[in-house]
């Protein structure tokens, strides 16, 4: 009888040691821990929807919710790098350490950076690493911030255009001569110059009915036929910029070569007085940004200097420009409003102190307001709009010596007249989850009205400016008639995850 007990317990044991053997390691291991977080916003701390977190290493990724708030399970015992991507986000990485038996609780918050391209936090410490210059979008886009303008002491636009691989522009640093941009071309392309829209936080600068200036079918070089004058913007008043060569969301429309998005300074800061120097261009810069109750309001003032020939007297160039913002959010924090203003004017001389008695002048200058806003519906739906208003005055003369049979004579040019761009935008935002498909649908409609008036060129037949034999003549604006555009459009950008991350843009608009 004590033989067949012990062989009895002998065979269950035997009989358990084989099934233990052949049950799966990592049903051993402690696998029932979850990671349970919310994605939050830095600066407004409301949640971030759509944001993915993957644990490095692994397969294992979840999606945010429209509360911001995720959960990783399954994780066993451990230390854990986690990366957060979100639409408008710099790549975040944490450490997380899943030593106790229970879930652990985080908070992720997001910070907004025009400078890094990922940021890590290890051991409460952050740490951002640069952008690239080089694209990392889906579209072919080059981002510049503050920081890039700084190091590379540009005095306008067009300074800063040095740092985009391939772009074409039409002159060296500095206030020297008219710069102009061609993003998909060459620089003395005059159309392609012309067709690069430069948008100055939501507000197209380029009139479109300076496209019509023409004399006979001969394009008249001046800054009304040759698109936007980058030196017109300050450097030191810009926060970021974006140069978009591919196709961009359908809201910007008539994109034809290239577009340059350009983010002005509208913040609290201190007050920063700067002074530069090089062998030709003097520039001072004054900027103070201030709370004034529930109001914020940042002020800039630029000055700059160039004097072209060192050889030549009288030939200076004066930039004279200020702008301010102001800024308030309403309904608790729902509906942020925020106008700007800028003024630029133009002291541009040469006197006619050469053999060749070449003289001009441009004293023109430019104002421009615009409003922009946004109400949040909820936390996935919103309305934005902005409304804009662009006046230019153009007063340019030019003169020259003209050698010509049967004798030489000394020809003169001017431009009168004054220029109107005016419109607005409104549009309609909604992002909605499906599974691990996300989109974002943009609806919307745009109204500009663009003109010129008043005197236009002036061009003297008998001492024609462009020779004895030109066909230019004179035109007055006035003959021209405004360009109105009425725009709808409709985006869909679906972002998400089968095995491999993806975006897709999907749109169409009508003008």
């Amino acid at each position: 009888m004590n033989l067949f007990k012990s062989v009895v317990w002998i065979s269950l044991f035997s009989t358990l040691s084989v099934a233990l053997l052949l049950q799966p390691i990592d049903s051993f291991a402690d696998n029932n821990r979850a990671i349970k977080g919310t994605v939050l916003d830095l600066e407004t701390n409301t949640p971030v929807p759509r944001a993915m977190i993957k644990v490095n290493k692994t397969d294992q990724v979840a999606f945010s919710d429209e509360r911001g708030q995720f959960m990783l399970q399954g994780l066993a015992k451990g230390v854990y790098l986690l990366s957060c991507l979100a639409v408008d986000y710099p790549k975040y990485v944490l450490k997380v350490s899943l030593l106790e038996k229970t879930d652990k609780q985080i908070t992720i918050y997001l910070p907004k950076s025009e400078t890094a391209r990922e940021i890590f936090e290890l051991g409460g410490i952050k740490v951002e690493a640069e952008k690239d210059l080089l694209p990392d979008n889906f579209y072919a886009s080059t981002i510049i911030s503050s920081a890039d303008i700084e190091n590379l002491q540009a005095t306008n636009l067009g300074d800063v255009l040095e740092m985009v691989p391939g772009l074409e522009k039409t002159n060296r640093l500095g206030l020297d001569n008219p710069i102009h941009a061609n993003v998909r071309g060459a620089a003395d392309d005059i159309l392609g110059t012309f067709g690069t829209k430069i948008v100055i936080d939501g507000m197209p600068i380029s009139n479109n009915a300076n496209m019509q200036m023409t004399a006979e079918g001969t394009p008249i070089i001046t800054s009304a036929g040759q698109g936007y004058d980058l030196r017109l913007i300050p450097a030191d008043n810009i926060q970021s910029i974006e140069i978009i060569r591919g196709v961009p969301s359908v809201r910007y429309g008539d994109l034809t070569s290239g577009i340059i998005k350009v983010r002005t300074f509208s913040d609290i800061s201190p007050l920063k007085v700067k002074l530069k120097a090089n062998e030709n261009t003097r520039e001072a810069n004054l900027m103070y940004g201030f709370g004034l109750g529930k109001w914020i309001c940042n002020a800039n003032l630029n000055y700059g200097f160039s004097e072209r020939s060192l050889r030549k007297e009288g030939d200076e160039f004066h930039r004279i420009s200020g702008s301010l913002a102001i800024s308030r959010k309403f309904a608790k924090g729902k509906l942020p409003l925020k106008w700007k203003f800028f003024a630029t004017r133009l002291i541009d001389e040469e006197k006619p102190t050469d053999i060749y008695r070449n003289s001009s002048y441009n004293r023109g200058y430019s104002i421009s307001g615009n409003w922009q806003g946004e109400y949040k519906l909820n936390q996935r739906a919103a309305l934005s709009g902005n409304i804009f208003l662009q006046y230019t005055r153009q007063n340019t003369y030019k003169s020259r010596l003209v050698e010509a049979l049967p004798e030489s004579y000394m020809a003169e040019l001017r431009m009168i007249g004054d220029e109107v761009t005016a419109g607005g935008r409104f549009e309609f935002n909604q992002s909605l989850s499906f599974g691990r498909q996300f989109h974002e649908i943009n609806l919307g409609m745009q109204i500009q009205y663009d003109n010129n008036f008043g005197k236009g060129l002036i061009v003297d037949s008998t001492k024609n400016y462009y020779g004895a034999d030109a066909p230019q003549r004179s035109y007055s604006f006035d003959d021209v008639p405004g360009m109105h555009q009425i725009s709808f459009y409709a985006e869909d950008r679906v972002s998400g995850n089968f095995g491999k991350r993806f975006s897709l843009i999907l749109g169409v608009r009508y003008d």
